[in-house]
């Protein structure tokens, strides 16, 4: 029987258009049960210096060369594990689901329809223009998780297809368990919905999506790239035909800035690196 083994995922970044966000990365850690013991040991001690606090990337960018964290860090960050990312461009995303008819729908309602009782009665508050917006943000956060989140499980799971024995851990996303269900396949797939704050391997997948979200920036941001180079470039998987990291409709013309970014900052050569 093939021996089990961990996946944990988490990402940085909005699925939707907002400020300093033009990515959502999304990271796929692959351990092993003896190894993620080790993890959790080690980062037990980080937590311990940094007075208990969840770890997350910026406190790992902010300290990695600190004295007191240096050697705590190394440990944590040098365990056996590999590395899968997905990306999605939020930009693009946005636009393709404006595109559909399902958005285009609810967003062609017009305010006076959602006003007033079927009786004909007319009340005099906001309460339409409320539950318009509240519909085409729950229409988009919908027709993100069904499109572009559902790919980056579907090719997470082709990274991994290697392995039959997989417990997938992810951080639990704000919406009902359908939708989760819809995109995760829960009953099928081995997968735990969980809490970053509880599950330290989701706190590990935070810490990476950071840092390849920080790659990102043109900018590249140089602290990022030193920690990507020393514990994150030599752990990521190569597959064929499947880029790591990997772009969520790649082919579609607005992806073409983010692969060039990805070329330059993530796949390029450096010395005792290729």
């Amino acid at each position: 029987m093939e021996d089990e083994i961990y996946i944990f995922s988490d990402e940085s970044g909005c699925w939707d258009v907002c400020s300093g966000s033009d990515y959502y990365v999304r990271s796929w850690i692959k351990i092993d049960p003896n190894n993620y013991e080790n993890y959790k040991k080690y980062l037990n001690e980080l937590k311990g210096i940094s007075q208990g606090q969840e770890i997350k990337w910026q406190l790992i960018k902010n300290n990695f060369e600190n004295m007191l964290y240096k050697t705590c860090i190394e440990n944590l960050l040098s365990i056996d594990f590999s590395i899968f990312i997905t990306i999605s461009i939020t930009s693009c995303a946005n636009d393709r689901i404006e595109n559909m008819k399902t958005f285009s729908k609810i967003n062609s309602l017009q305010e006076n329809e959602l006003t007033g009782y079927i009786d004909g009665n007319i009340y005099n508050d906001n309460c339409a223009s409320i539950t318009k917006s509240r519909l085409i943000k729950t229409v988009k956060h919908f027709l993100f998780m069904a499109t572009y989140e559902k790919w980056h499980f579907i090719n997470a799971k082709a990274a991994f297809s290697d392995h039959n024995s997989i417990k997938w851990f992810l951080d639990n996303p704000s919406c009902t368990k359908d939708l989760h269900n819809f995109c995760y396949d829960l009953e099928n797939n081995n997968i735990s919905l969980v809490d970053s704050k509880k599950e330290p391997g989701i706190q590990l997948s935070d810490i990476i999506a950071g840092c390849y979200k920080d790659l990102l920036k043109q900018p590249i941001d140089s602290e990022a790239n030193k920690v990507f180079l020393k514990y994150f470039k030599p752990r990521q998987i190569f597959i064929d035909k499947l880029p790591n990291p990997n772009v969520i409709f790649a082919n579609d013309s607005c992806s073409e800035a983010l692969i060039d970014i990805i070329k330059s900052n993530v796949w390029k050569k450096t010395r005792g690196n290729s």
